[in-house]
C-alpha cells in the first residue's frame, strides 16, 4: 500500500507549477504555505491523508488524482505569495478542482 503524499512531493510539484525563477530560495517560506494550504484543503473537505474503503490513500505520489491536488495547492501558495496573475482564472479552475476531488472521494468512500 502506497503512503499518502509528503510535503516534500507536494513542493516539488508547486515548485514546477508557479512562476518562480530560483525555486530553493522560497523553499522556508514555502513549506509554511503549503502547510497552510494543506490545512486549507482538509477543513474544505479534501484531506490529504483520505482513505478508501479499503484503507489506501487517496491522494499518492503515484495516483492521477495527486495533480489536481497539487494545483490547488500551489493556487493558494500563489494568492498567498501574492503573484500576478489572473485571480479570476485561477479561482474558477481552483473551485472545479476543489469539486472534482470532493467527488472523487466520496465515491470512493462510499
Amino acid at each position: 500500500m502506497a503512503d499518502a503524499m509528503s510535503i516534500t512531493y507536494v513542493m516539488t510539484q508547486v515548485k514546477q507549477i508557479l512562476p518562480l525563477g530560483d525555486t530553493d530560495i522560497y523553499d522556508d517560506k514555502m513549506y509554511i504555505l503549503i502547510g497552510g494550504a494543506i490545512s486549507k484543503l482538509r477543513t474544505e473537505g479534501v484531506d490529504i491523508e483520505a482513505k478508501d474503503r479499503d484503507g489506501n490513500y487517496f491522494f499518492t505520489e503515484d495516483s492521477y488524482m495527486s495533480f489536481d491536488y497539487c494545483i490547488c495547492i500551489a493556487y493558494q501558495v500563489m494568492k498567498d505569495m501574492d503573484f500576478d496573475v489572473d485571480m479570476n482564472f485561477m479561482t474558477e479552475q481552483y473551485i472545479t478542482r476543489i469539486g472534482t476531488l470532493r467527488c472523487y472521494i466520496s465515491m470512493k468512500q462510499r
